[in-house]
């Protein structure tokens, strides 16, 4: 076991930055913080400053017999970690154990690498102070309900939380659990100092001229419009054609390709020789067998879905080409940074983007812009190589201000506005205008997207949030009344109308605040009301549609029927379509929800954690040669699920097997059905 004075014969020699990032560790546990976390952009070497920070740490404790935990939600990440500690960092004289759904050493190794999945279902075998040191790797996902009680079990003398992208969708604090961003380096500022490869950007547009035509005709162009006209799909091979001529004149590259579908990367991958593809629909085992493959040389293009946005190990990537447009930006810069590690012998990454939408042309420029922003503050680093082209035939030009061309496009467009935009416009007018606005105030600014694109963000109070507003920062309408103020708006509506408001009927009067600010207020509208006088109301369809609204807000997104019959304190489903007669989708339509159906509400990952905590659970005490794979009906039964087993049909085309295999459950565990003669 690891002992305090345990010789270290790997010596790694940190990078100028990681040495930054190790002073700030240092400082802040000297300052009593013993849980710190770092930002840093992908390609830099997160493992590798975490195996640094461990091993100052078993240099100086005083604990006799620390053990490290190494926490991740993917097992390829956790071998590509406990592979780089063994070989760059600590060595062979030290014990190295995994902990997933097949492999458990438990309290055997100086070195744990588990998953959260594995860990959260066997929690009641770890005691808080079992590990010295933890290191939560992509720790973004920190705030997940799995991931964080997983966390919050254990007290080690010292964590460090890692991530490449801090900021969560659902506006929660990561730090909050993680400890404080003590050491950040972000993409944009990686590139401008120089510490990841140059990037050479074209963008394959042909019919960029059109832009500017329609801007001399004086035509009035919605967005619509453009992206119809402007930003005209591909065919397949025309896109390859593109590639390789363009990439010509270099020796053997490899390539990822970033597909939008599964089903378009498979027409994608019969148009290249010597290529693979990738998705979450294939066992885990499979694409760790491609992506060896792809890491050696063997296959020198992969066509990935989904895929490879975080964390994955692929050294060189000389090309990436972009053949979809994500709405987060997020994501697209883990995409871009697959290809930004350096080196030996490489040169600028080379990118194709076959950009289909106004706004993601737009956010690219902005991209480059805020690199450029990053240079004038690195006065002592060399001028990054980051060169945007517009690859366009039949408009001959490298450099086009095409920012300028679209902000002289005055109709506002309500569709396909990037995350990333719509929370900093907001903002901006907050500020500008020292008010929280609502909705309805979005509505009516010209200059601002409609209130539609800021739906799916699951209402005001998430958005101010993901925003880093405080409402109490402002002169909001109605922050300077008093609770009793609010009520007494909430219960003269209700004289009015003879009965207690919906959320829809208090938006639509002038003297009461819209429903978001009684949620942010009272905690919710169910709970303002109470407080107003108004009485629990037993179930009627005003009641039962207020209470979906609420759960909506709750989760940030569409809520599944799984969801709502888990939720002790609303009626099942079957409740909600006997009162209306109708079925779940139309009862979301009534309601203002966004139809986001319940068999595309969870991500494949989501789906097999899920799948593999309940293969877990039905297996704890049993022999490995008598594990067997979870039925549906034992699936369906596990009360801890948030996944339903429709929704896990769908997906896989109404076949519980297709989901086991998809999940990387052992093929001879599962029972097959025989086929009837």
């Amino acid at each position: 076991m690891i002992t305090k004075g345990a010789i270290l014969m790997h010596v790694v020699t940190p990078r100028d930055y990681q040495k930054e990032a190790l002073a700030a560790n240092r400082e802040a546990r000297a300052n009593g913080t013993n849980k710190v976390t770092n930002v840093l952009a992908s390609g830099l070497g997160k493992t590798v400053l975490a195996g640094l920070d461990i091993r100052e740490f078993l240099g100086s404790t005083d604990l006799v017999r620390p053990r490290v935990l190494v926490l991740n939600g993917n097992i390829q990440l956790l071998k590509q970690i406990e592979e780089e500690f063994r070989e760059k960092v600590f060595g062979h004289e030290y014990s190295y154990g995994v902990f997933n759904g097949t492999e458990k050493t438990k309290h055997t190794t100086d070195f744990l690498f588990a998953t959260f999945d594995s860990m959260y279902s066997h929690l009641k075998e770890f005691k808080p102070k079992d590990f010295g040191y933890i290191f939560i790797d992509e720790a973004h996902h920190a705030q997940a309900n799995t991931y964080s009680k997983v966390i919050k079990h254990f007290h080690p003398e010292q964590q460090l939380s890692v991530t490449a992208t801090p900021k969560r969708m659902d506006g929660k604090d990561i730090t909050e659990i993680c400890g404080p961003v003590v050491y950040s380096l972000e993409l944009e500022e990686a590139i401008a100092r120089g510490l990841t490869a140059g990037v050479d950007y074209r963008l394959c547009l042909d019919e960029i001229e059109k832009i500017q035509a329609f801007l001399d005709n004086g035509e009035a162009v919605s967005w619509n419009k453009l992206n119809t006209e402007i930003f005209v799909p591909k065919r397949d091979e025309e896109i390859i054609a593109t590639v390789q001529r363009g990439t010509a004149d270099l020796s053997d590259p490899t390539t990822i390709y970033f597909c939008r579908s599964i089903r378009h990367a498979n027409r994608i991958v019969k148009l290249l020789p010597d290529a693979t593809v990738v998705h979450s629909k294939l066992s885990v085992n499979e694409v760790d067998r491609r992506l060896r493959k792809f890491r050696r040389g063997e296959l020198k293009t992969i066509v990935a879905v989904d895929m490879l946005n975080e964390g994955i190990d692929i050294p060189r990537t000389d090309v990436v080409v972009f053949l979809r447009s994500t709405r987060s930006w997020t994501v697209f810069l883990q995409q871009l940074g697959r290809g930004l590690r350096l080196t030996e012998g490489k040169g600028a990454v080379r990118v194709y983007d076959f950009v289909d939408t106004a706004n993601a042309l737009e956010k690219i420029i902005d991209l480059e812009q805020r690199v450029g922003e990053y240079v004038g503050k690195c006065e002592d680093e060399e001028k990054p190589n980051f060169e945007l082209k517009i690859n366009a035939s039949k408009f001959n030009v490298t450099k086009l201000d095409i920012v300028g061309l679209l902000n002289s496009i005055t109709v506002k467009p309500h569709r396909n506005y990037e995350d990333e935009y719509l929370l900093r416009v907001f903002k901006e007018k907050a500020i500008r205008e020292n008010c929280i606005p609502s909705l309805k105030d979005v509505d009516t600014d010209p200059n601002m997207p409609s209130s539609n694109a800021y739906r799916h963000f699951g209402g005001i109070e998430n958005i101010v949030t993901l925003c880093g507003l405080r409402w109490a920062d402002f002169n909001s309408n109605w922050t300077h009344f008093t609770d009793e103020e609010l009520s007494q708006r909430l219960r003269r509506l209700g004289e009015e109308l003879g009965h207690p408001p919906s959320c829809k009927e208090t938006n639509n009067v002038p003297y009461c605040p819209v429903c978001d600010t009684y949620r942010t207020r009272f905690g919710s509208f169910r709970t303002a009301k109470i407080l107003a006088g108004f009485a629990p109301e037993g179930y009627t369809k005003e009641g039962l549609l207020d209470d979906l609204i609420e759960k909506y807000h709750e989760l940030g997104r569409t809520p599944t029927k799984h969801e709502v019959d888990r939720d002790k304190g609303m009626a099942c489903v079957g409740t909600y379509k006997n009162m209306f007669g109708l079925k779940w989708n139309q009862i979301l339509e009534i309601a203002g929800i966004p139809l986001l159906a319940e068999k595309v509400a969870h991500t494949d990952e989501e789906i097999f954690a899920q799948i593999w905590m309940v293969y877990e659970k039905i297996n704890l005490g049993r022999p490995a040669e008598k594990w067997k794979a979870p039925s549906r009906r034992a699936y369906a039964a596990d009360n801890d699920t948030t996944v339903g087993v429709t929704c896990i049909l769908w997906r896989f085309k109404n076949s519980w097997t297709d989901a086991l295999l998809a999940a990387g459950i052992p093929k001879e565990q599962i029972h097959f059905k025989k086929q009837k003669q």
